[in-house]
C-alpha cells in the first residue's frame, strides 16, 4: 500500500502560539490522504481517499491534550475539487466512487453537485 497525504488549508484554521514562540502558525483543522494498493482477490489497483478532521483541537489550550480523530471515505475526485490537486488517473480505480455501499452519505459540494462520504468508525467500513 502507498499513502499520500497532506492537510486542508481553510482561512478559518486556528492560530496556535506558545511562550516558546516569537511568531504563530495555523493548524489546519482537516487532513487528506489517498492510499493506494492491489486488491488480493483480483488482482487489480484500488485507490481510495479519506478527510480526516481534527476539530477538537480549537478547544485545547496549548494543543497539549489528545483528541480524536474523526475519519470519513471521499472520493478522489471530490479530494481533487477540495484542494485543488490532481491525482492523475487514481481516480479511474476508485471503487468507492463507483459503489452505493450502506452508510455512504451524500453532501451538497460546489454549486449543484453532490459529495459522497462516508463515515468511517472501523476498517470494516472502507470501501476498496
Amino acid at each position: 500500500m502507498v499513502v499520500i497525504t497532506g492537510p486542508v488549508f481553510a482561512a478559518n484554521d486556528p492560530v496556535y502560539r506558545n511562550e516558546e514562540m516569537n511568531y504563530s502558525v495555523r493548524c489546519p483543522i482537516q487532513f487528506w490522504k489517498v492510499c493506494v494498493l492491489v486488491r488480493e482477490a483480483d488482482g487489480k489497483p484500488s485507490a481510495t481517499a479519506f478527510l480526516l478532521g481534527q476539530e477538537d483541537i480549537t478547544s485545547l489550550p496549548g494543543f497539549e491534550e489528545v483528541f480524536d480523530v474523526a475519519a470519513t471515505q471521499i472520493r478522489i475526485a471530490d479530494l481533487e475539487k477540495r484542494t485543488g490537486l490532481d491525482f492523475g488517473n487514481l481516480k479511474d480505480h476508485d471503487h468507492f466512487a463507483q459503489s452505493g455501499d450502506p452508510g455512504t452519505l451524500e453532501l451538497p459540494g460546489a454549486g449543484s453537485e453532490r459529495q459522497r462520504v462516508k463515515v468511517i468508525r472501523s476498517g470494516v467500513d472502507i470501501v476498496v
